[in-house]
C-alpha cells in the first residue's frame, strides 16, 4: 500500500496526535512538547488510523447534493425568524433586500442560479453576525475579565471559533443559529484560550469557573452543530 501523503503542523494547544482532512489534503498535528518524534511514530499512527482517513477523504471529495433555498430562516441566538421571499426577475446581478422590521429577506433575480442566492443569503448572514457577535464578546469580557485583542467573524466550516497566542478570537457566523447561552459558552471557551492555549485540565477548570456547567454546554453544542443548515456552509 502506497503512504498517504501529509503535511505536518506543530500546535501548542495539542496534548496529542491528531489528524485533519481538508481539500488540501491530510494534515498531522503534533503537539510541540512531541516536536521530536520520528518519522516512523508518525507513519505509524497514520498507518493505524487508515481506515479513518479513508472514510473521512470519500467524504470529504464526495459530490454534493443540490442544497435547497430556505424559506425561513431562524436564529435563535437572537430569537428571530426570517421568511424569505425570492421573486424571479431578468436582472444582470441578484440583489438581497433585508425588511428589519417586519424580518422578511427579499431576493431578486435569476431564481436558477442556485449557488448566487447561496452566496447573498451568506453576505447577509455574516453582516448580521459582524453586527451581534463582537458586542456579546466584548459584553462577555468585560464581565470575566478575560481579555483579548481583536476580533473576526468568518464562515468556518469545523470550528465555531478559535483563539491565537497573541489573543486574537475568531468567531463563526453559525453561531447566530445556537441558543444565546450555548453562544456564550462557546465565547468564554475562547477568552480562557487567552490564559490557557490547551484543552487540558487546567483549561477545563477556569472555564468552569465562568461556566459552572461547560461540560454538558460543550455535549450539547456537538449536538447541536448538526443541526446547521447546509446552505450555510461553503
Amino acid at each position: 500500500m502506497d503512504k498517504t501523503p501529509y503535511t505536518i503542523r506543530y500546535s501548542e494547544k495539542a496534548q496529542s496526535l491528531q489528524l485533519r482532512i481538508s481539500a488540501k489534503g491530510l494534515e498531522v498535528v503534533i503537539p510541540k512538547k512531541l516536536r521530536n518524534l520520528s518519522q516512523s511514530k508518525v507513519d505509524e499512527f497514520i498507518r493505524l488510523k487508515q481506515s479513518w482517513i479513508d472514510k473521512h477523504h470519500q467524504h470529504l471529495f464526495a459530490i454534493p447534493k443540490e442544497i435547497a433555498l430556505p424559506q425561513v430562516i431562524s436564529l435563535k441566538s437572537l430569537d428571530q425568524d426570517w421568511q424569505v421571499h425570492y421573486e424571479n426577475r431578468d436582472l444582470a446581478k441578484s440583489t438581497l433586500h433585508a425588511d428589519v422590521d417586519r424580518k422578511r429577506l427579499y431576493i431578486h433575480g435569476n431564481m436558477t442560479q442556485i449557488a448566487t442566492c447561496l452566496q447573498l443569503l451568506r453576505a447577509w448572514l455574516s453582516q448580521l453576525a459582524n453586527v451581534y457577535l463582537p458586542i456579546w464578546l466584548s459584553e462577555i469580557s468585560l464581565v470575566s475579565g478575560l481579555s483579548y485583542h481583536k476580533v473576526s467573524i468568518r464562515n468556518n466550516k469545523t470550528r465555531w471559533g478559535s483563539c491565537s497566542s497573541d489573543k486574537k478570537i475568531s468567531l463563526s457566523c453559525q453561531l447566530l443559529f445556537l441558543p444565546h447561552k450555548y453562544v456564550k459558552h462557546i465565547i468564554l471557551h475562547e477568552l480562557c484560550h487567552t490564559k490557557k492555549m490547551h484543552h487540558g485540565h487546567a483549561f477545563w477548570a477556569l472555564l468552569q469557573k465562568y461556566d459552572p456547567d461547560a461540560i454538558n454546554h460543550a455535549k450539547e453544542v456537538r449536538r447541536l452543530s448538526k443541526t446547521i443548515p447546509a446552505w450555510v456552509k461553503d
